[in-house]
């Protein structure tokens, strides 16, 4: 899991890009703190499915890295965000 600091750093970070790109953001500051504390909790909880689910070269081949890299790949494709 992430530590404290670096939770904080992508807070302000994310806070910084919806703010240049004048998105709305329909939750108050401190929810979306508490939403990247769930996602950084719930990477950590699910990161052996994730790499389960992976096919066996992959699974064995890939280093931690490319595979956070391939699941960003897929998630930005479906969604665009990056």
């Amino acid at each position: 899991m992430l530590l404290d600091s670096a939770r904080q750093e992508l807070h302000a970070s994310i806070m910084r890009e919806f703010s240049a790109k004048r998105d709305i953001v329909q939750i108050a500051k401190s929810d979306l703190r508490f939403a990247i504390d769930a996602v950084d909790s719930w990477v950590a909880a699910n990161s052996a499915s994730f790499n389960d689910a992976l096919p066996t070269a992959s699974r064995e081949n890939l280093t931690p890295k490319q595979k956070a890299y391939l699941l960003v790949a897929v998630l930005n494709k479906r969604w665009e965000v990056i």
